[in-house]
């Protein structure tokens, strides 16, 4: 039978040895991957931002209250409040919705060009496309 061998009265030797990995000797930048994740989540705030604005560039077009727009697309007043105030994500089902209700084109409400003087000009209540549904 074999021996066992006694238990160090120190836990050191119990301890797991280190092993060196093929990376551990590259160094690893923590602000890198920060910097990363925080340029994409300004990306995607300006989106919501230009988003919020055409959305509500066009709905004002229409003559529409936030209210309206919102029975019209059946989802909450306060979701369009919030979209317009930039405090929400817009779901894609909803930008969908939107844009329907709107009577445009999805890219219209992502046009970085469009104007308050686009808007009511070519889908204002008295533009060209007023009515066409």
């Amino acid at each position: 039978m074999p021996s066992v061998p006694p238990i160090p009265a120190d836990n050191q030797s119990l301890a797991t040895p280190e092993v060196s990995s093929p990376l551990s000797s590259v160094k690893k930048s923590r602000n890198s991957g920060r910097r990363r994740v925080k340029e994409k989540r300004e990306g995607d705030r300006r989106l919501i931002e230009l988003f919020a604005r055409n959305m509500r560039l066009v709905r004002i077009s229409r003559e529409l209250t936030q209210e309206q727009l919102a029975d019209l697309c059946e989802i909450d007043r306060t979701y369009i409040s919030g979209l317009e105030r930039t405090i929400r994500n817009p779901a894609l089902k909803n930008i969908q919705r939107i844009a329907d209700e709107l009577n445009v084109d999805v890219r219209v409400l992502f046009d970085p060009d469009l104007d308050e003087a686009a808007a009511n000009t070519l889908y204002g209540a008295t533009g060209k496309n007023a009515g066409a549904r």
